[in-house]
C-alpha cells in the first residue's frame, strides 16, 4: 500500500491554456497538462477497453472528522477477491466518455473541509506500470482554483493495490464559495494519469455542492427576515 500527500500548487503556476491544445497523435507529458489554466475541451486520449490500470474502489473523506463523502467499488471485493480483469464492455449506444466521467454531489460542507483523503484500490494489468502518477487540475469554470500531484511508483503485473492520498485544500473566499454552490457543475476536474511520464489515461469530473433542505430553508428565512419580510 503506497500513500502520498501533497499541497496544491497555486493557480499562478499555470502558464498556457488547455484552449489551444495541439491535434494529431501527439502524447502529453506531466509538464504538459501542468500548464493547463481551464478544462481541456475532450479528452486527451482514447478511450481504452483494456486500460494498463482498472480501478475498484474509490473513497473520499474528511480526514478530521472520518465523515464519508463518496464511497463506490466494485462487488467482488466484498468476498476478499478479485474477478480477473477484462476488457470493459460498452453498452450499445452509451457514449464511452460516459465512462471516465464522474457526476459527484458531495454538499456543502465539503468546501469547509481543510483536509481531505482518498483511498483508490486499483487493479494492475498483464504489464507493469512504474512511475505511476497522478495529476488533478480543479476549476471553477475556466480559472484554476487548486492542483494536486501525486505518485504511486511501480504496480507489479496482476497486483492489486491501494493508493491512499492526502489533499491540503487550500481556502476558498467567500464570493468563490457561494459561486460554486449556486452554480452546479461549473466546478470541475480533469485527472490525468501518467506511466514513465507518458499520460495513459484521462478522466473528468463535474461537482455540485448542495445545501441541504433545511439549512437552505434556513436561509431563505432569515433573508426574508432581513427584508422585513415575513
Amino acid at each position: 500500500m503506497k500513500s502520498g500527500s501533497k499541497s496544491p500548487s497555486a493557480s499562478g503556476s499555470a502558464a498556457s491554456s488547455a484552449g489551444s491544445l495541439p491535434s494529431g497523435d501527439r502524447t502529453y507529458s506531466p509538464a504538459d497538462v501542468l500548464k493547463f489554466k481551464k478544462p481541456t475541451p475532450g479528452f486527451l486520449v482514447p478511450f481504452q477497453t483494456s486500460p494498463p490500470v482498472q480501478f475498484l474502489a474509490f473513497t473520499i473523506k474528511d480526514k478530521k472528522s472520518g465523515h464519508v463523502f463518496f464511497e463506490t467499488k466494485r462487488p467482488d471485493l466484498d468476498a476478499g477477491t478479485v474477478v480477473p480483469l477484462a476488457d470493459l464492455i460498452v453498452p450499445d449506444g452509451l457514449d464511452p466518455d460516459m465512462l471516465r466521467t464522474v457526476n459527484y454531489d458531495f454538499g456543502a460542507d465539503f468546501l469547509d473541509c481543510a483536509t481531505v483523503s482518498t483511498s483508490l484500490v486499483f487493479a494492475v494489468g498483464a504489464r507493469p506500470v512504474s512511475n505511476f502518477r497522478m495529476i488533478e487540475r480543479h476549476y471553477f469554470g475556466d480559472q484554476l482554483i487548486k492542483s494536486f500531484d501525486f505518485t504511486f511508483g511501480f504496480g507489479i503485473p496482476h497486483s492489486v493495490n491501494t493508493w491512499e492520498s492526502v489533499y491540503e485544500v487550500p481556502p476558498i473566499d467567500k464570493k468563490l464559495r457561494a459561486k460554486m454552490i449556486a452554480e452546479p457543475r461549473k466546478t470541475m476536474a480533469d485527472s490525468f494519469y501518467f506511466v514513465d511520464d507518458k499520460l495513459v489515461m484521462h478522466h473528468k469530473a463535474t461537482f455540485e455542492f448542495s445545501v441541504p433542505a433545511a439549512a437552505a430553508a434556513a436561509g431563505a428565512a432569515s433573508g426574508r427576515r432581513g427584508s422585513g419580510g415575513k
